[in-house]
């Protein structure tokens, strides 16, 4: 993992910063980084480690680590949702055993493992909402066995789909499941009307 300085734009300060405390860092998969998400306030991020099944949490001020937290098998894009940081593992085949896929709750405060959900077939995209109270889930569906599409689009392939998470609950909200177009992989919320 990188850390790059560009105070000076033409004279980047490009530091590689370890996983794991004393370790060299190199370039061998041993974690498997895939994705940065800041909290909050910014004096942490989470890292998703692919390889090893986690969360790592570090300390911004100085990279270091605070925290490994198990997830589902193959974690790869995390968000906070204020203090709650929801982890989607697409690829799991593991935690629900037919499914694929899963989404990992860690207090974000605390760094503690606090369940899996099954949101549907190949979690990608977080999109909280929390204005709403809703973390929206897109589902990538382009792995075999995942559920027919209702219609077709006009890129080649196999529809993807949204489901939403009661952020208070946190549970699956029943019967809420918009179809979108082929390989949705990640969203954004841009606004609300009040």
């Amino acid at each position: 993992m990188y850390k790059i300085n560009f105070t000076d734009i033409h004279n980047p300060d490009i530091n590689k910063i370890p996983l794991e405390p004393g370790e060299i860092p190199s370039s061998a998969p041993k974690y498997d980084s895939h994705e940065i998400h800041f909290s909050p306030d910014k004096s942490e991020y989470a890292v998703s480690c692919v390889r090893t099944n986690e969360i790592r949490f570090l300390r911004t001020s100085d990279d270091a680590l605070i925290a490994k937290v198990p997830t589902g098998k193959g974690p790869e894009e995390p968000h906070y949702a204020g203090d709650t940081l929801y982890v989607a593992c697409p690829n799991d085949d593991v935690t629900f055993p037919g499914q694929m896929g899963c989404v990992t709750v860690i207090n974000g405060k605390t760094h503690a493992f606090i369940k899996n959900i099954y949101t549907g077939w190949q979690p990608h995209g977080v999109v909280p909402d929390v204005h709403d109270g809703k973390v929206w889930i897109l589902h990538r569906n382009i792995a075999g066995g995942g559920p027919p599409p209702h219609h077709s689009s006009a890129c080649a392939g196999r529809n993807g789909y949204m489901t939403a998470i009661d952020m208070k609950t946190l549970t699956l909200i029943p019967n809420v499941k918009p179809e979108l177009s082929v390989d949705p992989y990640f969203g954004a919320i841009i606004g609300h009307h009040h």
